[in-house]
């Protein structure tokens, strides 16, 4: 039962990341279609962008170890080989820390756009006082 639960939840984390991917196309199809980075289209997917990642990469952190804790120790977990344990925490530890520093770099990114896009002048006026 362990093994069913713990592949179910990899096939849904693996769906929910794929979902996340998408949003990232979208910053490509505003870069062809000439939209500057600090239109409202690029600032909404850079802020979708990060709150998909948070979900999909952070959020789901303590649900992972809690159940990979929960295995930790069983009967279910010794059947594995000592060289798949290891390489099940290992690169759980090692994804996730690579994860964090990403989230800390969109989060910072996203916060300096969002800042200086707030701080932006008005565009001047032209003669007949509209603006563009």
């Amino acid at each position: 039962m362990h093994g069913l639960h713990w592949l179910l939840i990899q096939v849904t984390q693996c769906v929910v990341s794929c979902c996340h991917k998408n949003v990232f196309h979208f910053s490509w199809f505003f870069e062809v279609l000439g939209y500057p980075k600090s239109s409202r289209p690029n600032m909404a997917n850079g802020v979708a962008m990060a709150v998909v990642f948070f979900m999909v990469r952070i959020a789901v952190m303590p649900v992972y170890y809690s159940r990979m804790f929960a295995v930790y120790g069983t009967e279910a977990f010794y059947l594995v080989p000592w060289g798949g344990r290891v390489a099940w925490i290992c690169s759980s530890i090692c994804l996730d820390i690579m994860n964090i520093m990403w989230m800390h770099k969109i989060a910072r990114g996203c916060y300096k756009v969002l800042r200086s896009a707030r701080h932006r002048k008005a565009p001047a006026p032209q003669e007949n006082g509209k603006t563009d």
